[in-house]
């Protein structure tokens, strides 16, 4: 009964993951990501997630992915703990390791489902149409200076 709970552990552990690159292969293409994900499917996501968590003060997303990554290094510290006292079969650890790697997988599953893809936009230049333009390092400077005293100025005002 062990082998095939580890069996299952395993071949879930591997869907997931198989879902992930697929996903990956998928949103690969910056003009897909931004036209189905980050302009479509992220605006139903965000916009639950708004209604859902809205009224609190803080990042619930936060505080979600900091909640499964501290239950992973715990989980992951009393297997160490445990192989350390010798309490740990090897069915046992194998086990253990099977469900700590399904939680990282299904960690990066929902990261990635919930914003990571974002990360693969196009971006603000592509959306505003800008071109880049090249500048000179006296250009530059002179902007930072000209910025420097706008902002000593208000914070004068202040």
């Amino acid at each position: 009964m062990h082998k095939v709970e580890i069996r299952k552990t395993w071949i879930s552990t591997g869907i997931i993951a198989v879902v992930i690159i697929v996903l990956h292969y998928f949103f690969s293409d910056a003009t897909f990501t931004e036209y189905n994900y980050s302009q479509d499917w992220y605006v139903s996501i965000s916009s639950g997630l708004r209604v859902i968590s809205g009224a609190l003060p803080f990042p619930v997303g936060d505080f979600l992915y900091a909640g499964f990554v501290l239950l992973w290094i715990v989980t992951a510290i009393d297997v160490i703990r445990a192989i350390i006292k010798k309490d740990l079969r090897m069915q046992d650890f194998w086990m253990e390791t099977a469900y700590n790697i399904r939680k990282l997988v299904s960690i990066v599953l929902v990261f990635y489902l919930m914003w990571g893809f974002n990360y693969k936009r196009l971006g603000i230049a592509h959306q505003l149409e800008l071109t880049p333009q090249s500048y000179t390092t006296g250009e530059l400077d002179t902007l930072v200076t000209d910025l420097q005293k706008k902002v000593n100025a208000t914070r004068q005002r202040m």
